[in-house]
């Protein structure tokens, strides 16, 4: 995929980046001169048009096919039809591009393709390795990324003042396990997240109490922002609880797993867990068209495909 300008081009972003992680990956970019991982990108696309253009490729036995964590099967067919390339290009080519995964990888491609001087228009730098993935495929998902938190201490509101000004708050029954937690979340209504506390052990239910808070706390933010989850979440929770910490990496952590969440508050490393419902694609769509950013960590698309597996030289 060419490099664009993210400011003017037709790829969209939805999460800002950090730049601990971007420096990172510049300097492997530059050992390495090569795409290792691709940017996994999504594409709208209301009929299934590509997945029928690629039923004849994939109808025949792939190059590479494996199984790899959990029983995640890998499949790599290799087109060398150069009038099914042209096909697939021609289709895909007026659609607007909106990055699920890979922000870091694609600001950081942009960065060394700018640190190289007098590029010719085809020099493998102006492009990165992408993946391109229907919004519309059954088989993509978005999961939510939970926050475990570290209280600081020192004086002030405790964590439930400062919850019962924006939350109504529900105890779940003592020796809750996080399926029961999980199962209300998911069925609770809009705007609701879960809660485990290590001391006393317990699972809670946090809904928003009314919309209008939103209003006054996010009057800053585009109601698109102002609606997502992560964020009335962080505004109305975390940053309150954090307080002058709430940039430091020591006092939150990003975690994918659920029953990981748990079990660093269970050994103490950290005091609480605050679980999301998925982002909605909608959501992502919407942020991404406007050029907004969600807070980092709002999304984990799943499957990914393996670093590795295709390696783009520069």
């Amino acid at each position: 995929m060419k490099l664009e300008d993210l400011a003017t081009g037709h790829i969209y972003t939805h999460e800002a980046t950090l730049p601990k992680q971007k420096a990172d990956r510049l300097r492997l970019l530059r050992a390495c001169r090569a795409n290792l991982s691709p940017v996994f990108a999504l594409y709208p696309e209301e009929e299934s048009s590509t997945e029928e253009l690629l039923k004849s490729i994939t109808s025949s036995p792939p190059e590479i096919d494996f199984q790899w964590n959990a029983g995640l099967r890998n499949r790599l067919w290799v087109i060398k039809d150069w009038m099914t390339i042209e096909k697939v290009s021609k289709l895909l080519e007026p659609k607007p591009l909106f990055i699920a995964d890979g922000h870091h990888r694609y600001e950081v491609a942009l960065a060394y393709r700018n640190e190289l001087e007098n590029l010719s228009p085809q020099f493998p730098a102006n492009y990165t390795l992408m993946a391109l993935v229907s919004m519309s495929d059954p088989g993509l998902y978005i999961m939510p990324i939970h926050r475990v938190i570290r209280v600081p201490p020192g004086p002030g509101p405790s964590v439930e003042e400062l919850l019962e000004e924006s939350f109504d708050i529900e105890d779940l029954a003592e020796g809750s396990q996080y399926r029961h937690l999980a199962k209300r979340l998911e069925e609770g209504p809009e705007h609701t997240f879960g809660l485990f506390v290590g001391s006393p052990r317990g699972y809670y239910l946090l809904t928003l109490r009314d919309n209008k808070l939103l209003q006054r706390a996010l009057s800053q933010d585009p109601q698109c922002l102002r609606e997502l989850d992560v964020r009335i979440l962080h505004g109305l929770a975390i940053d309150k609880i954090l307080g002058k910490t709430s940039g430091e990496e020591n006092h939150i952590k990003y975690v994918h797993d659920a029953q990981e969440a748990v079990h660093l508050v269970e050994e103490g490393d950290y005091d609480m867990a605050f679980f999301l419902n998925p982002t909605k694609m909608e959501e992502v769509s919407e942020v991404a068209s406007s050029r907004l950013k969600m807070p980092p960590k709002s999304t984990f698309f799943y499957p990914k495909l393996l670093s590795g597996l295709v390696i783009n030289p520069l």
